[in-house]
C-alpha cells in the first residue's frame, strides 16, 4: 500500500538506506527475495515513486531482516533514510 505517497520530481541525494521488515508467522526463504517489489516501487521505472535511482546497491544500503508475527497480522515494512 502507498498510503498517499505520490511520484517525487527527483530522487534522494547520496546513497539513501532502505531498510525493509517483514513480519510474517514463518522466516521466509534466504533466497526468496521478498523484499524486491517494495523497492522497486521506491524507484522511478513502472510508475514508482522516483525516491532512489535505482534499487542496485550503488545507489542505495539496503537491509532486510524478518521479524516474527502473528498469524494473519503479517505485513512489510519500508523506511527510506535520506
Amino acid at each position: 500500500m502507498r498510503q498517499g505517497l505520490q511520484r517525487i520530481a527527483h530522487p534522494l541525494p547520496g546513497r539513501p538506506q532502505v531498510h525493509c521488515v517483514r513480519f510474517s508467522t514463518r522466516a521466509p526463504d534466504p533466497c526468496a527475495d521478498w523484499a524486491k517489489m517494495p523497492v522497486d516501487v521506491l524507484t522511478p521505472g513502472h510508475g514508482g515513486l522516483g525516491l532512489l535511482v535505482d534499487d542496485d546497491l550503488k545507489h542505495c544500503d539496503l537491509w532486510t531482516w524478518w521479524e516474527p508475527a502473528k498469524r494473519g497480522e503479517g505485513f512489510v515494512y519500508v523506511e527510506v533514510r535520506a
